[in-house]
Protein backbone atom coordinates (compact mmCIF):
# COMPACT_ATOMS: atom_id res chain seq x y z
CA UNK A 1 0.00 0.00 0.00
CA UNK A 2 2.85 2.35 0.80
CA UNK A 3 4.50 1.64 -2.51
CA UNK A 4 1.36 2.53 -4.44
CA UNK A 5 0.34 5.47 -2.25
CA UNK A 6 -0.08 8.74 -4.14
CA UNK A 7 2.29 11.43 -3.00
CA UNK A 8 0.80 14.98 -2.95
CA UNK A 9 3.33 17.50 -4.07
CA UNK A 10 3.61 20.66 -1.95
CA UNK A 11 0.96 19.30 0.35
CA UNK A 12 1.84 21.51 3.31
CA UNK A 13 1.82 24.80 1.39
CA UNK A 14 -1.42 23.88 -0.37
CA UNK A 15 -3.03 22.99 2.94
CA UNK A 16 -1.94 26.25 4.55
CA UNK A 17 -3.23 28.19 1.55
CA UNK A 18 -6.59 26.43 1.88
CA UNK A 19 -6.74 27.43 5.55
CA UNK A 20 -5.99 31.05 4.63
CA UNK A 21 -8.65 31.13 1.91
CA UNK A 22 -11.24 29.52 4.17
CA UNK A 23 -10.61 32.08 6.91
CA UNK A 24 -10.76 34.96 4.40
CA UNK A 25 -14.00 33.57 2.96
CA UNK A 26 -15.48 33.35 6.42
CA UNK A 27 -14.68 36.97 7.18
CA UNK A 28 -16.00 38.08 3.78
CA UNK A 29 -19.31 36.34 4.42
CA UNK A 30 -19.58 37.84 7.90
CA UNK A 31 -18.88 41.32 6.56
CA UNK A 32 -21.32 41.04 3.66
CA UNK A 33 -24.02 39.78 6.01
CA UNK A 34 -23.85 43.04 7.99
CA UNK A 35 -22.35 45.31 5.34
CA UNK A 36 -24.91 48.05 5.98
CA UNK A 37 -24.66 47.69 9.74
CA UNK A 38 -20.99 47.97 10.82
CA UNK A 39 -21.91 47.97 14.49
CA UNK A 40 -23.77 44.68 14.09
CA UNK A 41 -20.77 43.17 12.27
CA UNK A 42 -18.48 44.04 15.18
CA UNK A 43 -20.96 42.82 17.77
CA UNK A 44 -21.30 39.48 15.95
CA UNK A 45 -17.56 38.74 15.78
CA UNK A 46 -17.63 36.53 18.86
CA UNK A 47 -17.21 33.49 16.62
CA UNK A 48 -13.59 34.55 16.01
CA UNK A 49 -12.62 33.72 19.60
CA UNK A 50 -14.70 30.54 19.58
CA UNK A 51 -12.92 29.34 16.43
CA UNK A 52 -9.48 29.86 17.99
CA UNK A 53 -10.53 28.00 21.10
CA UNK A 54 -11.71 25.04 18.98
CA UNK A 55 -8.47 25.08 16.97
CA UNK A 56 -6.37 24.98 20.10
CA UNK A 57 -8.48 22.27 21.73
CA UNK A 58 -9.30 19.96 18.82
CA UNK A 59 -7.21 20.78 15.74
CA UNK A 60 -3.67 21.22 17.06
CA UNK A 61 -3.45 17.55 18.11
CA UNK A 62 -4.10 16.47 14.47
CA UNK A 63 -0.94 18.11 13.11
CA UNK A 64 2.76 17.55 13.54
CA UNK A 65 4.22 19.82 16.19
CA UNK A 66 6.68 21.41 13.77
CA UNK A 67 3.76 22.76 11.72
CA UNK A 68 3.01 25.15 14.59
CA UNK A 69 -0.56 25.07 13.36
CA UNK A 70 -2.14 27.09 16.18
CA UNK A 71 0.15 30.06 15.57
CA UNK A 72 -0.65 29.85 11.86
CA UNK A 73 -4.42 29.93 12.49
CA UNK A 74 -4.08 32.88 14.89
CA UNK A 75 -1.95 34.84 12.45
CA UNK A 76 -4.32 34.21 9.53
CA UNK A 77 -7.42 35.10 11.56
CA UNK A 78 -5.67 38.29 12.63
CA UNK A 79 -4.64 39.23 9.09
CA UNK A 80 -8.13 38.55 7.76
CA UNK A 81 -9.60 40.63 10.58
CA UNK A 82 -7.22 43.48 9.80
CA UNK A 83 -8.17 43.44 6.09
CA UNK A 84 -11.88 43.40 6.95
CA UNK A 85 -11.55 46.31 9.37
CA UNK A 86 -9.68 48.28 6.70
CA UNK A 87 -12.57 47.53 4.40
CA UNK A 88 -15.02 48.71 7.04
CA UNK A 89 -13.13 51.99 7.48
CA UNK A 90 -13.05 52.54 3.71
CA UNK A 91 -16.87 52.33 3.66
CA UNK A 92 -16.94 55.58 5.73
CA UNK A 93 -19.11 54.37 8.61
CA UNK A 94 -21.06 56.82 10.74
CA UNK A 95 -19.74 58.28 13.98
CA UNK A 96 -21.39 55.73 16.28
CA UNK A 97 -19.86 52.83 14.30
CA UNK A 98 -16.39 54.42 14.55
CA UNK A 99 -16.80 54.76 18.29
CA UNK A 100 -17.98 51.13 18.52
CA UNK A 101 -14.95 50.02 16.48
CA UNK A 102 -12.58 51.93 18.75
CA UNK A 103 -14.06 50.20 21.80
CA UNK A 104 -14.06 46.81 20.05
CA UNK A 105 -10.34 47.06 19.22
CA UNK A 106 -9.59 47.53 22.91
CA UNK A 107 -11.74 44.50 23.72
CA UNK A 108 -9.93 42.47 21.04
CA UNK A 109 -6.54 43.16 22.59
CA UNK A 110 -7.86 42.22 26.02
CA UNK A 111 -9.49 39.03 24.71
CA UNK A 112 -6.36 37.86 22.87
CA UNK A 113 -4.33 38.49 25.98
CA UNK A 114 -6.83 36.44 27.97
CA UNK A 115 -6.40 33.60 25.45
CA UNK A 116 -2.64 33.86 26.17
CA UNK A 117 -1.79 34.57 22.55
CA UNK A 118 1.72 36.01 22.15
CA UNK A 119 1.72 39.62 20.84
CA UNK A 120 4.15 38.71 18.03
CA UNK A 121 1.45 36.50 16.48
CA UNK A 122 -0.78 39.56 16.09
CA UNK A 123 1.09 41.26 13.29
CA UNK A 124 0.57 43.66 11.68
CA UNK A 125 -1.17 45.70 14.39
CA UNK A 126 -4.80 46.37 13.54
CA UNK A 127 -5.08 49.63 11.59
CA UNK A 128 -1.31 49.85 11.77
CA UNK A 129 -1.51 50.46 15.51
CA UNK A 130 -3.14 53.83 14.90
CA UNK A 131 -6.43 53.24 16.66
CA UNK A 132 -6.23 56.78 18.03
CA UNK A 133 -6.77 58.03 14.49
CA UNK A 134 -10.27 56.60 14.83
CA UNK A 135 -10.94 59.25 17.45
CA UNK A 136 -9.83 61.92 15.01
CA UNK A 137 -12.12 60.45 12.36
CA UNK A 138 -14.94 60.30 14.88
CA UNK A 139 -14.46 63.93 15.88
CA UNK A 140 -14.30 65.01 12.23
CA UNK A 141 -17.72 63.43 11.72
CA UNK A 142 -19.07 65.07 14.88
CA UNK A 143 -17.74 68.44 13.73
CA UNK A 144 -19.31 67.93 10.32
CA UNK A 145 -22.66 66.96 11.81
CA UNK A 146 -22.75 69.78 14.33
CA UNK A 147 -21.74 72.32 11.70
CA UNK A 148 -24.33 71.09 9.20
CA UNK A 149 -27.12 70.89 11.75
CA UNK A 150 -26.38 74.25 13.35
CA UNK A 151 -26.03 75.92 9.92
CA UNK A 152 -29.44 74.60 8.84
CA UNK A 153 -30.98 75.56 12.17
CA UNK A 154 -29.55 79.08 12.13
CA UNK A 155 -30.55 79.65 8.51
CA UNK A 156 -34.16 79.11 9.52
CA UNK A 157 -33.92 81.00 12.82
CA UNK A 158 -32.14 84.03 11.36
CA UNK A 159 -34.59 84.20 8.47
CA UNK A 160 -37.59 84.10 10.80
CA UNK A 161 -36.04 86.79 13.00
CA UNK A 162 -35.25 89.04 10.03
CA UNK A 163 -38.62 88.68 8.28
CA UNK A 164 -40.77 88.66 11.43
CA UNK A 165 -43.75 87.58 9.34
CA UNK A 166 -45.49 86.07 12.37
CA UNK A 167 -45.28 86.95 16.07
CA UNK A 168 -42.93 84.73 18.09
CA UNK A 169 -44.41 81.75 19.91
CA UNK A 170 -45.67 81.90 23.48
CA UNK A 171 -44.39 79.27 25.90
CA UNK A 172 -46.26 77.66 28.79
CA UNK A 173 -45.57 80.70 30.98
CA UNK A 174 -47.01 83.09 28.40
CA UNK A 175 -43.58 84.47 27.47
CA UNK A 176 -42.16 84.88 23.98
CA UNK A 177 -39.80 82.14 22.91
CA UNK A 178 -38.13 80.41 19.97
CA UNK A 179 -37.41 76.79 19.05
CA UNK A 180 -33.68 77.23 18.50
CA UNK A 181 -32.53 76.39 22.02
CA UNK A 182 -34.51 73.16 22.20
CA UNK A 183 -33.35 71.93 18.79
CA UNK A 184 -29.69 72.87 19.30
CA UNK A 185 -29.48 71.08 22.63
CA UNK A 186 -31.18 68.00 21.24
CA UNK A 187 -28.28 67.85 18.77
CA UNK A 188 -25.64 68.53 21.42
CA UNK A 189 -27.01 66.02 23.91
CA UNK A 190 -27.25 63.36 21.22
CA UNK A 191 -23.54 63.70 20.45
CA UNK A 192 -22.57 63.93 24.11
CA UNK A 193 -24.53 60.77 24.92
CA UNK A 194 -22.72 58.93 22.11
CA UNK A 195 -19.36 60.15 23.41
CA UNK A 196 -20.25 59.04 26.94
CA UNK A 197 -20.72 55.48 25.69
CA UNK A 198 -17.04 55.38 24.77
CA UNK A 199 -16.15 55.57 28.45
CA UNK A 200 -13.23 57.84 27.58
CA UNK A 201 -12.91 61.26 29.13
CA UNK A 202 -10.75 62.50 26.26
CA UNK A 203 -13.49 61.79 23.72
CA UNK A 204 -16.19 63.39 25.85
CA UNK A 205 -14.11 66.49 26.54
CA UNK A 206 -13.32 66.97 22.85
CA UNK A 207 -16.98 66.59 21.87
CA UNK A 208 -17.92 69.16 24.52
CA UNK A 209 -15.22 71.48 23.16
CA UNK A 210 -16.69 71.18 19.67
CA UNK A 211 -20.17 71.83 21.07
CA UNK A 212 -18.80 74.95 22.74
CA UNK A 213 -17.36 76.11 19.42
CA UNK A 214 -20.76 75.67 17.74
CA UNK A 215 -22.58 77.46 20.58
CA UNK A 216 -20.15 80.37 20.42
CA UNK A 217 -20.65 80.57 16.65
CA UNK A 218 -24.42 80.69 17.08
CA UNK A 219 -24.06 83.40 19.74
CA UNK A 220 -21.89 85.52 17.43
CA UNK A 221 -24.45 85.23 14.65
CA UNK A 222 -27.23 86.43 16.95
CA UNK A 223 -25.18 89.36 18.20
CA UNK A 224 -24.44 90.53 14.66
CA UNK A 225 -28.07 90.12 13.59
CA UNK A 226 -29.41 92.11 16.55
CA UNK A 227 -27.06 94.97 15.72
CA UNK A 228 -28.00 94.88 12.02
CA UNK A 229 -31.75 94.75 12.64
CA UNK A 230 -31.64 97.53 15.24
CA UNK A 231 -29.60 99.69 12.87
CA UNK A 232 -32.06 99.05 10.05
CA UNK A 233 -35.04 99.86 12.28
CA UNK A 234 -33.54 103.16 13.47
CA UNK A 235 -31.85 104.32 10.26
CA UNK A 236 -34.17 102.92 7.57
CA UNK A 237 -37.45 102.22 9.35
CA UNK A 238 -39.36 102.10 6.07
CA UNK A 239 -37.35 99.00 5.06
CA UNK A 240 -37.65 97.18 8.38
CA UNK A 241 -40.56 94.88 9.24
CA UNK A 242 -42.28 95.44 12.57
CA UNK A 243 -42.05 93.21 15.60
CA UNK A 244 -38.40 93.80 16.51
CA UNK A 245 -39.28 94.29 20.19
CA UNK A 246 -41.17 91.00 20.34
CA UNK A 247 -38.41 89.05 18.60
CA UNK A 248 -35.65 90.55 20.72
CA UNK A 249 -37.62 89.55 23.83
CA UNK A 250 -38.05 86.02 22.42
CA UNK A 251 -34.35 85.77 21.67
CA UNK A 252 -33.41 87.03 25.15
CA UNK A 253 -35.63 84.36 26.71
CA UNK A 254 -34.08 81.76 24.39
CA UNK A 255 -30.60 82.67 25.63
CA UNK A 256 -31.57 82.19 29.26
CA UNK A 257 -33.12 78.84 28.37
CA UNK A 258 -29.90 77.87 26.58
CA UNK A 259 -27.81 78.89 29.58
CA UNK A 260 -30.02 76.70 31.78
CA UNK A 261 -29.65 73.76 29.38
CA UNK A 262 -25.87 74.20 29.37
CA UNK A 263 -25.76 74.29 33.15
CA UNK A 264 -27.84 71.11 33.32
CA UNK A 265 -25.47 69.42 30.87
CA UNK A 266 -22.48 70.45 32.99
CA UNK A 267 -24.08 69.00 36.12
CA UNK A 268 -24.87 65.75 34.29
CA UNK A 269 -21.27 65.27 33.11
CA UNK A 270 -19.43 66.41 36.22
CA UNK A 271 -19.31 63.06 37.97
CA UNK A 272 -18.60 61.00 34.85
CA UNK A 273 -14.99 61.95 34.14
CA UNK A 274 -11.71 62.36 35.98
CA UNK A 275 -10.58 65.71 37.32
CA UNK A 276 -8.31 66.19 34.29
CA UNK A 277 -11.20 66.18 31.84
CA UNK A 278 -13.77 67.57 34.29
CA UNK A 279 -11.84 70.85 34.38
CA UNK A 280 -11.81 71.08 30.56
CA UNK A 281 -15.52 70.27 30.28
CA UNK A 282 -16.51 72.75 33.01
CA UNK A 283 -14.37 75.46 31.42
CA UNK A 284 -15.94 74.99 27.97
CA UNK A 285 -19.50 74.84 29.27
CA UNK A 286 -19.02 77.83 31.58
CA UNK A 287 -17.66 79.74 28.61
CA UNK A 288 -20.79 78.85 26.64
CA UNK A 289 -23.01 79.98 29.54
CA UNK A 290 -21.16 83.32 29.67
CA UNK A 291 -21.74 83.68 25.94
CA UNK A 292 -25.48 83.08 26.29
CA UNK A 293 -25.70 85.62 29.10
CA UNK A 294 -23.78 88.13 26.96
CA UNK A 295 -26.29 87.75 24.13
CA UNK A 296 -29.16 88.08 26.60
CA UNK A 297 -27.53 91.26 27.91
CA UNK A 298 -27.23 92.50 24.32
CA UNK A 299 -30.95 91.86 23.90
CA UNK A 300 -31.98 93.78 27.03
CA UNK A 301 -29.70 96.68 26.11
CA UNK A 302 -31.28 96.74 22.65
CA UNK A 303 -34.73 96.87 24.25
CA UNK A 304 -33.58 99.91 26.23
CA UNK A 305 -32.02 101.46 23.12
CA UNK A 306 -35.34 101.03 21.30
CA UNK A 307 -37.10 102.99 24.05
CA UNK A 308 -34.64 105.87 24.02
CA UNK A 309 -34.48 105.97 20.23
CA UNK A 310 -38.25 106.47 20.31
CA UNK A 311 -37.78 109.12 23.01
CA UNK A 312 -35.05 111.03 21.16
CA UNK A 313 -37.30 113.97 20.14
CA UNK A 314 -38.46 114.33 23.76
CA UNK A 315 -35.03 113.96 25.38
CA UNK A 316 -33.60 116.56 22.98
CA UNK A 317 -36.03 119.06 24.53
CA UNK A 318 -34.87 118.40 28.10
CA UNK A 319 -33.95 121.69 29.79
CA UNK A 320 -35.11 123.59 26.69
CA UNK A 321 -38.22 125.77 26.45
CA UNK A 322 -40.88 122.99 26.17
CA UNK A 323 -39.34 121.16 29.13
CA UNK A 324 -40.57 123.81 31.59
CA UNK A 325 -44.12 122.80 30.64
CA UNK A 326 -43.57 119.22 31.88
CA UNK A 327 -42.29 117.17 28.90
CA UNK A 328 -41.08 114.51 31.36
CA UNK A 329 -44.63 113.12 31.29
CA UNK A 330 -44.21 112.10 27.64
CA UNK A 331 -40.92 110.35 28.46
CA UNK A 332 -42.43 108.48 31.40
CA UNK A 333 -45.58 107.40 29.58
CA UNK A 334 -43.68 106.16 26.51
CA UNK A 335 -41.35 104.17 28.77
CA UNK A 336 -44.38 102.80 30.65
CA UNK A 337 -45.91 101.53 27.39
CA UNK A 338 -42.74 99.66 26.46
CA UNK A 339 -42.30 98.26 29.96
CA UNK A 340 -45.82 96.87 29.90
CA UNK A 341 -44.77 94.50 27.09
CA UNK A 342 -41.41 93.77 28.67
CA UNK A 343 -43.02 92.87 32.00
CA UNK A 344 -45.51 90.56 30.30
CA UNK A 345 -43.27 88.65 27.92
CA UNK A 346 -39.68 88.85 29.24
CA UNK A 347 -38.00 86.33 31.55
CA UNK A 348 -38.26 87.58 35.15
CA UNK A 349 -34.53 87.50 35.88
CA UNK A 350 -33.79 89.43 32.69
CA UNK A 351 -36.53 91.90 33.52
CA UNK A 352 -34.83 92.74 36.83
CA UNK A 353 -31.54 93.40 35.05
CA UNK A 354 -33.26 95.45 32.36
CA UNK A 355 -34.95 97.65 34.98
CA UNK A 356 -31.60 98.41 36.63
CA UNK A 357 -30.02 99.29 33.28
CA UNK A 358 -33.09 101.31 32.31
CA UNK A 359 -32.75 103.36 35.48
CA UNK A 360 -29.07 103.97 34.81
CA UNK A 361 -29.75 104.96 31.20
CA UNK A 362 -32.57 107.33 32.19
CA UNK A 363 -30.36 109.08 34.73
CA UNK A 364 -27.40 109.29 32.32
CA UNK A 365 -29.59 110.77 29.56
CA UNK A 366 -31.19 113.22 31.99
CA UNK A 367 -27.93 114.39 33.57
CA UNK A 368 -26.12 114.53 30.21
CA UNK A 369 -28.85 116.81 28.88
CA UNK A 370 -28.50 118.93 32.01
CA UNK A 371 -24.72 119.11 31.59
CA UNK A 372 -25.13 120.24 27.96
CA UNK A 373 -27.71 122.97 28.62
CA UNK A 374 -26.58 126.54 28.06
CA UNK A 375 -28.79 128.41 30.52
CA UNK A 376 -31.36 127.47 33.16
CA UNK A 377 -34.17 129.76 34.22
CA UNK A 378 -33.92 129.94 37.97
CA UNK A 379 -35.76 129.03 40.14
CA UNK A 380 -38.21 127.58 37.59
CA UNK A 381 -35.60 125.03 36.50
CA UNK A 382 -35.04 123.59 39.97
CA UNK A 383 -38.79 123.36 40.54
CA UNK A 384 -39.17 121.56 37.24
CA UNK A 385 -36.34 119.14 38.15
CA UNK A 386 -38.11 118.37 41.43
CA UNK A 387 -41.27 117.64 39.49
CA UNK A 388 -39.32 115.42 37.06
CA UNK A 389 -37.78 113.48 39.93
CA UNK A 390 -41.18 112.97 41.55
CA UNK A 391 -42.74 111.81 38.27
CA UNK A 392 -39.85 109.46 37.42
CA UNK A 393 -39.64 108.10 40.95
CA UNK A 394 -43.36 107.38 40.96
CA UNK A 395 -43.05 105.44 37.68
CA UNK A 396 -39.93 103.47 38.59
CA UNK A 397 -41.45 102.54 41.95
CA UNK A 398 -43.94 100.43 39.94
CA UNK A 399 -40.93 98.44 38.72
CA UNK A 400 -38.69 98.39 41.76
CA UNK A 401 -39.16 98.87 45.54
CA UNK A 402 -39.07 102.57 46.43
CA UNK A 403 -36.40 102.00 49.07
CA UNK A 404 -34.01 100.66 46.42
CA UNK A 405 -34.72 103.61 44.13
CA UNK A 406 -33.46 106.16 46.64
CA UNK A 407 -29.80 105.29 45.99
CA UNK A 408 -30.34 105.73 42.23
CA UNK A 409 -31.96 109.17 42.53
CA UNK A 410 -29.50 110.37 45.16
CA UNK A 411 -27.23 111.79 42.47
CA UNK A 412 -30.06 113.95 41.09
CA UNK A 413 -30.82 115.23 44.58
CA UNK A 414 -27.15 116.20 44.98
CA UNK A 415 -27.15 117.96 41.61
CA UNK A 416 -30.31 119.78 42.62
CA UNK A 417 -28.55 120.89 45.80
CA UNK A 418 -25.71 122.29 43.69
CA UNK A 419 -28.20 124.26 41.61
CA UNK A 420 -30.08 125.64 44.59
CA UNK A 421 -27.09 126.49 46.80
CA UNK A 422 -26.16 130.12 47.30
CA UNK A 423 -22.77 131.32 46.13
CA UNK A 424 -21.37 131.10 49.65
CA UNK A 425 -22.76 127.58 50.35
CA UNK A 426 -22.19 126.00 46.92
CA UNK A 427 -18.91 124.56 48.15
CA UNK A 428 -20.69 122.49 50.83
CA UNK A 429 -23.07 121.04 48.28
CA UNK A 430 -20.14 120.23 46.02
CA UNK A 431 -18.27 118.51 48.85
CA UNK A 432 -21.22 116.20 49.53
CA UNK A 433 -21.39 115.40 45.82
CA UNK A 434 -17.61 114.88 45.38
CA UNK A 435 -17.26 112.49 48.32
CA UNK A 436 -19.66 110.08 46.63
CA UNK A 437 -19.18 110.63 42.91
CA UNK A 438 -15.77 112.29 42.62
CA UNK A 439 -15.13 115.94 41.74
CA UNK A 440 -16.28 115.83 38.07
CA UNK A 441 -15.12 119.43 37.73
CA UNK A 442 -16.19 119.90 34.10
CA UNK A 443 -19.73 118.77 34.93
CA UNK A 444 -19.94 120.94 38.07
CA UNK A 445 -18.57 123.97 36.26
CA UNK A 446 -21.11 123.45 33.48
CA UNK A 447 -23.91 123.46 36.08
CA UNK A 448 -22.63 126.65 37.68
CA UNK A 449 -22.36 128.40 34.31
CA UNK A 450 -25.88 127.28 33.36
CA UNK A 451 -27.40 128.83 36.49
CA UNK A 452 -29.24 131.93 35.41
CA UNK A 453 -28.96 133.39 38.91
CA UNK A 454 -25.12 133.49 38.93
CA UNK A 455 -23.06 135.93 36.91
CA UNK A 456 -19.64 135.08 35.49
CA UNK A 457 -17.78 136.54 38.43
CA UNK A 458 -19.81 134.50 40.92
CA UNK A 459 -19.24 131.31 38.93
CA UNK A 460 -15.48 131.94 38.86
CA UNK A 461 -15.46 132.59 42.58
CA UNK A 462 -17.33 129.37 43.34
CA UNK A 463 -15.16 127.28 41.01
CA UNK A 464 -11.92 128.72 42.36
CA UNK A 465 -12.79 127.63 45.89
CA UNK A 466 -13.89 124.21 44.65
CA UNK A 467 -10.70 123.65 42.62
CA UNK A 468 -8.53 124.65 45.55
CA UNK A 469 -10.22 122.12 47.80
CA UNK A 470 -9.94 119.38 45.16
CA UNK A 471 -6.22 120.05 44.86
CA UNK A 472 -5.70 120.16 48.62
CA UNK A 473 -7.57 116.88 49.15
CA UNK A 474 -6.05 115.30 46.02
CA UNK A 475 -9.50 114.20 44.85
CA UNK A 476 -9.78 112.24 41.62
CA UNK A 477 -12.76 111.18 39.54
CA UNK A 478 -14.24 107.74 40.04
CA UNK A 479 -13.49 105.14 37.35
Amino acid sequence: MQAKARVFKHYRSKFMKAITETIKHKFDNAYLRDENAPTAFLENLGWLYQDLIVVERDVVACFPQDWDIYAYFVREYHKALNSTIQRLIASEPDASAILTLHAWLKEYKASMKELEIPPEWLEPPLLGGSEQLLIDDYLKLIVKKLDEWSANLMKTELEEFSLRAEPPELDADGQYGMQGAVILFQMVNQQVDAAMESGQGVILSRVVSEANRVMRGVQDQWTRLIEAEYKKTTERPEEAPGGLVEYVIALANDQIKSADYTEALSARLESLVSEKYRAIINDRLNDAIDGYLDVAKKCTQTLIDIIFNDLRPATKQLFQGPWYDGSIVQIVETTRDYMSDYQTYLNASLLDLLIEDLLDTFLVVYLTALANTQKLRMPAATERIKGDVAEAFKFFSTLKPAKELESYFEVVEMVLSLLEASKSLAFLSFWSFAKVHGPNLAFVEGLMKARGDLDRSSVNEVMDSIKRKVKEENLTDRK
